[in-house]
């Protein structure tokens, strides 16, 4: 029984082992099953394989990555190297997947434009557009790049005044992963300026201040100008304009508060407003020099100030006499001289005591000036408006001084000046950067004379003739009994120096025969030069040869005319002077406008007189 009992104890120790060996192997199966998938995700790579690339090289790939064979895998260095594929602009997707103890890397890769096309573009030419996109010919291609250059031909059509202007990127998909990429512009019509107003303006007119601005408000004959299409650029040249006038008239404390524009609801128009503070008018009070450099006479410079106290405050005279008195000083040989125009204000009284200090400046000079985005204007056109050339002594006052200048010019809707550093420490490059504008002008006018009946004339005119700072103008005028042609010619800057030089050719025939029974025929031409004596005085010589006929005189004629029939020849000599300090040219509130002239004819020809007028 013992030994039985013995057995049976035995047997069920068996058993349990037996279970309990049973539950071991159930709990260690699934660690055993899964260790494959943790060496897997935790372990070493060892391959690294890309697939779809057809055009990018394997390791051009492989280089992106921020792993590499030998390296744990790390989800977030496979993350990394995501964004970093995409982020190249090489492919528009990219995946990264585990494989046994590699990596497998799917890319698919963006095409190349094998072609750039515009259509639709009638305003701007396909030259200006293809400056603008920055995807071309064998680039690859993006969505973000496409959308990029979408932006960009907009900007061009805004800067027109075509605010409605629409542009959808479209691609031809072409053999060998190539596209051919075609922006389709729906131009739309150009935004034009419905009205312009002023507010806050007491001292000047609405009209008076819309003759001052570059800016102007759509009338009947918009299609003659460019000037009436909504421009930020030319906005904010308006609002600089309108502080120089009013700094000009003694507003020395005058803002533009704002320059807004607002689209009308129908999207056809704009409505810009410009809030103004004129604030007060101020007079100059004292005037005074001082210099703190050695061998500066201040008492000789004197004659050099245009500022007069007790005269209303003109801030382009102050700003003139600081440049008068800069290059007056670097000729007696201070070359680095600076000028700074020290202004106490008198609130009470409303004067502004003005003393100018000439110190030394920092020994900086020019090295280069480069002119950019000139593309009709010579680049001698805009250098002689700097009283600064290459080696020259930098001077911030100056270089100012000929940005307004510029400006002033016309021939530009935007300037500016950038400096940059030089080869060397004292040196500085000068970056003068433009955007051109139109210069040519067409005008007519018709009307009715009791004497000629229906009366009518034609002006084209040019500002900067081939790109040269010229003027020309030809005229064309004429009635039933008359025909004129007139053309005139103008150098501002004769032989490179402060002349304007110019002639005018005139011809003019007179039908006198349902009247007087004769015709009168006038021909010549004249030749001028004209220069500047003190500030607002400017003198001028002439010299005119006309050639005057009386002909096709019919029996009714009278005896005078009879005996006056035939050819006469006038040779004439002209001089003018002309004074003017008039605050607007054409609706002036302010100063004057005094001409005197001239003429005295007799140097050959048929005619002997002498005129004076004034």
């Amino acid at each position: 029984m013992p030994i039985m009992g013995m057995c049976k104890s035995g047997g069920w120790h068996s058993i349990l082992v037996a279970i309990a060996a049973l539950f071991v192997l159930a709990v260690a199966e699934p660690v055993l099953v899964s260790a494959p998938q943790a060496q897997a995700q935790s372990g070493v790579i060892r391959e690294i394989r890309v697939v779809g690339n057809r055009r990018v090289e394997p390791e051009t790939v492989r280089s992106y990555l921020k792993f590499n064979i030998g390296d744990a895998y790390d989800p977030g260095k496979v993350d990394e190297s995501l964004k970093t594929l995409f982020a190249t602009g090489l492919f528009s997707d990219v995946r990264i997947d585990r494989e046994a103890s590699g990596v497998l890397i799917t890319v698919v890769e963006n095409p190349v434009i094998n072609q750039v096309a515009f259509e639709g573009n009638r305003e701007v030419d396909k030259a200006t557009l293809e400056g603008e996109v920055q995807l071309k010919s064998r680039s690859v291609f993006t969505r973000a790049r496409a959308q990029a250059d979408v932006q960009r031909i907009l900007d061009v059509y805004r800067r027109q005044g075509r605010f409605a202007a629409a542009v959808e990127p479209k691609l031809i998909e072409l053999d060998s992963n190539r596209v051919n990429l075609v922006f389709e512009v729906a131009e739309g019509g150009a935004t034009k300026v419905k009205a312009i107003n002023f507010i806050g303006n007491r001292v000047f007119s609405d009209s008076q201040l819309r003759d001052i601005i570059t800016t102007t408000q759509s009338g009947l004959f918009d299609f003659l100008k460019g000037t009436n299409i909504y421009d930020p650029d030319r906005l904010s040249l308006d609002r600089e304009l309108l502080r120089q006038y009013y700094l000009k008239n003694g507003y020395a404390d005058a803002r533009v508060v704002s320059a807004g524009a607002e689209l009308d609801r129908d999207g056809s128009g704009f409505f810009i407003t410009f809030v103004i503070d004129e604030g007060e008018i101020f007079n100059f009070g004292s005037i005074n020099l001082e210099s703190a450099v050695a061998g500066v006479d201040t008492q000789s410079l004197q004659r050099e100030l245009l500022t007069v106290s007790g005269k209303t405050f003109n801030q382009s005279q102050l700003d003139k006499t600081v440049e008068r008195l800069t290059l007056v000083v670097s000729e007696q040989g201070v070359a680095f001289a600076r000028v700074r125009p020290r202004a106490a204000r008198d609130a009470t009284a409303r004067l502004i005591n003005v003393t100018y200090v000439i110190d030394e400046g920092p020994r900086i000079y020019i090295e280069r000036i480069n002119i950019i985005g000139n593309s009709r204007t010579r680049d001698y056109v805009i250098r002689r408006e700097f009283r600064l050339a290459e080696g020259d002594a930098y001077n911030p006052f100056m270089v100012d001084k000929a940005k307004k200048r510029l400006q002033q010019l016309g021939f530009f809707k935007t300037v500016e000046i950038k400096r940059r550093p030089g080869s060397a420490p004292d040196r500085v490059i000068l970056d003068v950067e433009l955007l051109e504008q139109s210069t040519g002008e067409l005008s007519f006018g018709a009307g009715y004379s009791t004497s000629e009946g229906v009366i009518g004339d034609v002006s084209i005119s040019e500002r900067n003739l081939l790109g040269r700072g010229q003027f020309l103008r030809l005229r064309l005028a004429g009635s039933q009994e008359r025909m004129q042609i007139d053309l005139s010619f103008t150098e501002p800057r004769f032989l490179d120096r402060n002349l304007a030089a110019g002639f005018d050719l005139f011809h003019k025939d007179i039908n006198l025969s349902a009247a007087n029974a004769f015709r009168t025929r006038t021909t010549g031409g004249s030749v001028r030069v004209g220069f500047p004596i003190a500030e607002n005085l400017w003198l001028t010589n002439s010299y005119t040869l006309t050639v005057s006929s009386i002909y096709d005189v019919q029996e009714g004629a009278s005896r005078a005319i009879k005996e006056a029939a035939g050819d006469a020849i006038t040779s004439s000599w002209g001089v003018s002077l002309g004074y003017d300090t008039r605050n607007h040219p054409k609706n002036p509130t302010s100063g004057y406008y005094l001409a005197t002239n001239a003429e005295f004819a007799g140097l050959g020809g048929d005619v002997q007189y002498w005129r004076v007028g004034a």
